[in-house]
């Protein structure tokens, strides 16, 4: 992951250049809640761009599966991650080259068969994702989700 910065340069310079991408600095929102402004981004949105940062993952790929925006990834260990809450990321996802010479172009070539596909697919991840609110429990919610999970090993082991 040495050259994360080196992959969201290059996609910010991409996406900066093509008015088929839109670019939210969110260096710029140091210092305050930027929540409001990614989630409005990802709900118009088709994709979002989730080069990794220091480590695979990032908050912002389940912004994106909340939001219904379908997460493009830059490496094969992002797909590793949330495998209980996930399952597989082909599913939901697009795995990029992070030396993508042209991100709006690969975008555009996805058919959109597939693209409708992964999108109705994110719909159950929402619930698996968040935790509900208090007093109003939900068998498939993160917290719920994990605890099956690891009950199921620990019953397996």
């Amino acid at each position: 992951l040495g050259s994360s910065m080196d992959v969201r340069a290059s996609m910010e310079r991409q996406c900066l250049a093509s008015p088929a991408c839109s670019f939210i600095d969110l260096d710029g929102m140091r210092g305050r809640t930027n929540t409001e402004d990614v989630m409005e981004a990802g709900l118009v949105s088709t994709f979002c761009l989730e080069p990794p940062g220091d480590t695979p993952s990032r908050k912002g790929m389940v912004d994106s599966i909340v939001a219904g925006c379908i997460p493009v990834l830059f490496s094969p260990l992002q797909t590793k991650l949330w495998p209980w809450h996930i399952g597989d990321w082909r599913d939901v996802s697009v795995l990029a080259s992070p030396t993508c010479a042209d991100i709006v172009a690969f975008l555009s070539d996805i058919p959109h068969a597939e693209v409708k596909r992964m999108q109705q697919n994110l719909v159950p991840l929402v619930r698996r994702l968040t935790y509900s609110p208090l007093g109003y429990p939900d068998p498939d919610d993160a917290l719920e989700t994990t605890l099956r999970a690891v009950l199921a090993i620990a019953l397996a082991s």
